[in-house]
């Protein structure tokens, strides 16, 4: 009778961490995703060029992503994460359709420059 309430209970959390796991899984599988090996300002500015999304009230952004975060990334040991997007200002969010996750091992001296000690860059 024990073993069976033991084994309940493994079934039931293995359940809620299978439920919980997917559901993060789908917040990343909206966004798209890229590795490299360095992380480069060209990259970047090539990014957004091609994006061809009006500058007018999206403003193009950049900034890391850090361990803790809501977008259900789970770190790979040796990578840093950062967020490509623009940002609307008009209505203050975000175009999730235009979002860009690259996982990067290092990224070049002119985009640590531009990063300085600030959170996030603007890029115009």
């Amino acid at each position: 009778m024990k073993t069976f309430a033991i084994i309940s209970s493994v079934v039931v959390l293995g359940g809620i961490a299978y439920f919980l796991l997917k559901q993060n899984t789908k917040k990343v599988s909206k966004l798209k995703q890229n590795k490299v090996e360095k992380l480069t300002l060209h990259y970047v500015k090539e990014y957004f060029v091609k994006q061809g999304v009006s500058i007018k009230d999206n403003k193009p952004v950049m900034f890391p992503i850090k361990e803790s975060n809501d977008y259900g990334i789970v770190f790979e040991e040796g990578f840093k994460y950062f967020v490509l997007t623009y940002y609307n200002e008009s209505k203050e969010e975000i175009l999730e359709d235009n979002t860009l996750i690259v996982a990067t091992k290092e990224i070049d001296s002119n985009l640590k420059d531009a990063f300085g000690d600030k959170e996030m860059i603007v890029l115009n």
